[in-house]
């Protein structure tokens, strides 16, 4: 990695400018420092990660990179992307759990203008939670609070399901960002 600067400055007769100690003193990032991921937020599960345990018939599922939407917003700079074509579309993943113990069950998404609307099941028993997805531009939405709910073998099984679009969505209507899970207390 090179660095090289130049600075030029401007300034009427009698003009002076303060030394920035702080930025000439920086530390220089190594070319595998300034390509590496963003870490992921404490505590959470990225969605990206887990295990897809099934998903509809031509529903195209991806990590997708969302540093071009604002650095250090999502969790690990990734989301999980569903491409969903129509109502009723939907993926499984598989949150794995080290004790037998119930949880909240938090969820981090994202908003876009082809967003739909989403249901959820957790281990098979509905969520009373939707999640509309449309927003304006793309932004990371407020965690939603799925419910609380007991693993069974060691895992949560969470059904995301597309139920609808928003009346103001465009383009491809159904698709889908999640960012990560969360397990709350009771």
């Amino acid at each position: 990695l090179i660095y090289a600067a130049t600075t030029y400055w401007y300034a009427f007769p009698g003009g002076s400018v303060a030394a920035d100690v702080k930025g000439a003193t920086a530390v220089i990032p190594t070319l595998a420092e300034a390509q590496a991921p963003p870490p992921a937020f404490p505590g959470v599960i990225d969605a990206e990660g887990l295990k897809i345990s099934a998903a509809s018939a031509g529903l195209v599922h991806e990590a997708q990179d969302m540093e071009g939407f604002g650095a250090g917003v999502w969790s690990g700079g990734r989301q999980l992307l569903g491409k969903a074509v129509k109502e009723g579309d939907f993926v499984t993943v598989e949150i794995p759990v080290q004790d037998g113990a119930a949880h909240r069950l938090l969820l981090a998404a994202t908003q876009a203008p082809d967003f739909g609307v989403l249901a959820f099941a957790v281990n098979g028993q509905d969520s009373a939670v939707k999640f509309d997805g449309y927003a304006g531009s793309v932004i990371h939405a407020a965690e939603v609070d799925l419910g609380t709910f007991t693993p069974v073998d060691g895992k949560y099984v969470v059904k995301v399901q597309v139920s609808g679009a928003n009346p103001a969505s465009g383009g491809a209507r159904y698709y889908f960002g999640i960012d990560y899970f969360k397990l709350g207390a009771p």
